[in-house]
């Protein structure tokens, strides 16, 4: 039987794909890094981009995670949760995505 995790997005693959096909020069880079093609570019690829700081990895999870942390800071303000949990994936993304999240938030986690 195949179990296939669910991974949250954020528009993370369609950002770096956008910003993949505007940066020749920073595509190449980020293909010879991850082993990967425009065509099957996924969240594990662009981790494992983030984890030597490519450029163009590092703009994108910036931005996912600025988004993420806005939406945290707009839901604990309507729900008042006792918890944030940030999972689906995106935990694997390190340290730099969740306190780029705290910090947007302004949630102190």
């Amino acid at each position: 039987m195949f179990i296939k995790r669910w991974e949250m997005d954020l528009g993370i693959v369609d950002d770096i794909k956008k910003a993949l096909s505007k940066d020749k020069e920073g595509a190449e880079k980020f293909f010879s890094l991850t082993s990967s093609r425009l065509d099957n570019v996924d969240l594990k690829s662009v981790f494992i981009a983030l984890r030597v700081n490519d450029k163009i990895a590092v703009s994108v999870i910036e931005s996912a995670a600025k988004r993420l942390g806005i939406k945290i800071a707009y839901l604990v303000n309507l729900l008042n949760p006792q918890v944030v949990v940030i999972g689906g994936g995106l935990e694997e993304a390190g340290d730099k995505f969740l306190n780029k999240v705290n910090s947007t938030s302004g949630m102190g986690f």
